[in-house]
């Protein structure tokens, strides 16, 4: 006689079932088990990836896995990072380093991480060889960098000296960056539309860097302050001055970090007004009478300035202060009217000292110059007549037919440059409407509704 449901396997043997059931067992709670176990290593260590990912920007060969995890599309990145291989690289600029003497750069590098920014003397320059489309250069280099960041990983950051007065492009003193240490293209683009506004503008482009032989990655290329600066401007040779800013680093250097109770109210704001002024090139200037003449007269108009004897419409050339003020607020770039990067050229003609602009990592604006909270800049802006000039400029370069006229002129080397970074960094785009959006917030404080 059958039993109703036999046929379905109801009448299993139950000894095989308690069988299949310690099977599954053995294979469910271990596994379930286990997968507690990673879910708590992972919430317990859930910076892991982040931090990794984020130490990746700092080394050749991994920028690519931060610019895709952050971008804001993805698919674009990912297309980008596989298009790589196969599109146009920037002119190579290969960086030729004894062993030994590259020792002592790692020796510094290292060193330098300690600490929150890295201190720099002449004594830190080595020599090195410098090849670009098959000339030979001889050069000292050292690292550089205000910031540790210019120097975490491997992806360093470099001040070049050439010597014999060779030049790369037009120039014997360089730095080489990582495009990302001023904002990728925002640099490259502050410095066209300085220029375009008749303002003194460094040379600015990128390039593909080899260390012994080694590709670090795409790296900008930036001039540093000299003689050629200003003959490539169309002015005539004066002293480039500043405020000497060691005393300014060597304090962070001292402290490990920002203290305010040392600090007081912005007390490091105010740090100019004790700073020395210094010039680049001091050596050369005070070999001469004559360039000891000018320096001190550039140094002379700073100080008076600064302890406010003279309007700033008496020490700078008004016009040009104040074009370059309204760039700066177009391009979000206030880091560079900030007193430790401002830098002054000394015209003879006019006598009056000119902006040179330099690291303005522009971006979004939250304030424009004439509000700043910052007391050296504050100081412009009690002359009347640099701040007429100031509000026309304003009007001038906040207009929406000028921005897309910058844009438009610009747009075929940007797509070029735009390409190089992205061999890089696949995820980076250059964002046009960050112009535009700052540009809109001039005219709202220039028409309120």
């Amino acid at each position: 006689m059958k039993i109703k449901g036999e046929q379905n396997g109801a009448g299993k043997n139950p000894t095989e079932k308690g069988k299949f059931l310690k099977v599954i067992g053995r294979l469910v709670v271990p596994g379930a088990i286990g997968a507690a176990f990673l879910a708590g290593i992972l919430v317990q260590k859930k910076n892991l990836v982040g931090d990794y990912v984020f130490d990746s920007q700092f080394h050749s060969g991994r920028t690519a896995l931060p610019s895709v995890w952050y971008a804001q599309d993805t698919g674009a990145a990912i297309k980008n990072w596989l298009a790589a291989p196969f599109r146009d690289r920037p002119p190579a600029v290969y960086v030729h380093i004894k062993h030994k003497n590259f020792q002592k750069l790692k020796f510094k590098q290292a060193q330098a991480m300690e600490g929150p920014v890295m201190m720099t003397s002449p004594a830190d320059f080595v020599p090195a060889q410098l090849e670009y489309k098959g000339r030979m250069m001889r050069a000292d280099i050292r690292l550089k960098g205000d910031w540790t960041e210019h120097i975490h990983g491997n992806k360093w950051s470099y001040r070049v000296k050439l010597k014999d007065e060779a030049t790369l492009h037009g120039t014997r003193v360089f730095s080489l960056h990582a495009p990302r240490h001023r904002n990728h293209l925002m640099e490259w683009l502050l410095h066209a539309a300085l220029r375009r506004e008749g303002l003194i503008a460094l040379r600015y482009r990128f390039h593909e860097l080899f260390v012994n032989g080694e590709s670090f990655g795409i790296y900008a290329f930036e001039e540093h302050f000299g003689k050629r600066l200003i003959e490539n401007n169309g002015r005539r040779e004066g002293p480039i001055v500043k405020f000497d800013e060691s005393d300014f680093w060597q304090q962070f250097s001292d402290l490990g970090k920002w203290k305010e109770h040392f600090y007081g109210d912005g007390r490091s704001h105010m740090d100019f007004q004790s700073s020395l002024i210094d010039s680049f090139g001091t050596t050369r200037l005070m070999a001469t009478p004559e360039g000891r003449e000018a320096f001190a007269k550039a140094a002379t108009l700073l100080e008076a300035f600064r302890s406010e004897d003279l309007p700033a419409s008496k020490v700078f050339d008004a016009q040009q202060m104040a074009a370059y003020f309204a760039v700066v607020d177009l391009f979000g770039a206030w880091h560079a009217a900030r007193w430790h990067n401002c830098r002054f050229y000394l015209n003879p003609i006019s006598g009056k000292l000119e902006p040179v602009a330099f690291d303005g990592n522009g971006g979004p604006t939250s304030y424009l110059s004439y509000a700043s909270k910052f007391p050296f800049t504050k100081l412009f802006f009690k002359d009347a007549q640099l701040a007429r000039h100031y509000t026309a400029s304003l009007e001038k370069i906040s207009k929406v037919e000028y921005v897309e006229a910058l844009l438009q002129d610009i747009a075929p080397e940007l797509s070029t440059n735009e390409s190089y970074i992205q061999l890089d960094e696949p995820g980076y785009t250059f964002e046009p409407d960050v112009l535009r959006e700052n540009a809109r917030l001039i005219r709202e404080v220039l028409q309120p509704h």
